[in-house]
């Protein structure tokens, strides 16, 4: 019978310095992966600031890589990674699915809503699950996310 771990155990138990690297390299890679597919997700995430495409180009890597690097590596690290079934690996998949469907099913639809150049027609919405753009952008988010999870749980779980 597998010994029951308290959350104060976890919280001790975590390595956010781990986390984070496997975080960083993970949005390296889901970055590639996102541009390659034609995604310009700096654009999109920078723009809802400032017009200005080189400011927005910036703004959104330095907002995607904050995200994926600290804020989504954490929170792997200290909520999901001890609940998660399966190897360090195995985790890091399933936290990157789950990544993916919150974001499509959240994220991508609220840009109708709150993003400057969407209501102004001068970007797509992307709707939910980006079904206003068909489904390659949606199959290459979803394997831009596993290979973000695979790789932060890879990381992460390595002792």
């Amino acid at each position: 019978m597998a010994e029951r771990v308290t959350a104060a155990e976890r919280a001790e138990a975590v390595a956010p310095g781990k986390a984070i690297l496997g975080g960083f390299i993970g949005t390296i890679l889901i970055t590639i992966v996102l541009y390659a597919g034609g995604s310009d997700l700096a654009r999109m995430l920078g723009t809802m600031f400032t017009p200005d495409p080189v400011r927005a180009f910036w703004l959104g890597m330095l907002i995607h890589f904050f995200i994926g690097s600290i804020v989504l590596s954490l929170i792997y690290a200290y909520v999901f990674y001890h609940a998660l079934p399966g190897g360090p690996w195995t985790k890091g998949i399933i936290y990157g699915i789950l990544v993916w469907i919150v974001a499509m099913a959240v994220v991508m639809p609220m840009m109708g809503v709150v993003h400057p150049m969407v209501k102004r027609g001068q970007m797509p919405n992307p709707g939910f699950f980006m079904a206003y753009m068909g489904a390659m952008p949606a199959i290459v988010s979803l394997i831009g996310h596993i290979i973000y999870g695979a790789f932060l749980g890879g990381i992460y779980g390595r002792r």
